[in-house]
C-alpha cells in the first residue's frame, strides 16, 4: 500500500505532525501513553507500517519512548548542558519573550 499524501506530505510525516500538536498544546504530557500504531492506522486511515514509520522517527528524535509489549510514551524532555544560555536566550529559544519588571524600588 503507498502511502496517501495530501499536499505532498507524505502520510507519516502528518502523524508525526498530529502527535506533536497535541504534545506541545499540552494534551499529551511526558510519561503519557501514546495512541497505539494501529489506531493511528485506523484514525489517519495509513497502513501498519507507515503508522510504524512515523513513531520510529519520533523515537529517533527523542520525542516518544517505545516500551516493548506495554506502549508508546511521551519522552521526558532532554536538557542539553553543552551550551550556557542566559534566561532570554533560553525563552527566545522557545518563542517567548522575556521581559523585566521592576516591582519594587527604594533610595
Amino acid at each position: 500500500m503507498l502511502a496517501k499524501r495530501t499536499n505532498g506530505i507524505p502520510a507519516y510525516r502528518r502523524i508525526q505532525g498530529a502527535i506533536r500538536k497535541v504534545i506541545e498544546a499540552g494534551e499529551l504530557r511526558p510519561g503519557d501513553l501514546v495512541p497505539s500504531e494501529r489506531e493511528l492506522a485506523r484514525v489517519h486511515d495509513v497502513s501498519l507500517m507507515t503508522a510504524r514509520h512515523a513513531l520510529g522517527s519520533l523515537e529517533s528524535e527523542g520525542v516518544v519512548e517505545r516500551r516493548r509489549g506495554v506502549g508508546t510514551f511521551v519522552a521526558a524532555p532532554k536538557i542539553h548542558f553543552n551550551k550556557l544560555m542566559s534566561y532570554t536566550e533560553q525563552m527566545g529559544g522557545r518563542s517567548l519573550t522575556a521581559v523585566s519588571k521592576i516591582l519594587f524600588a527604594k533610595i
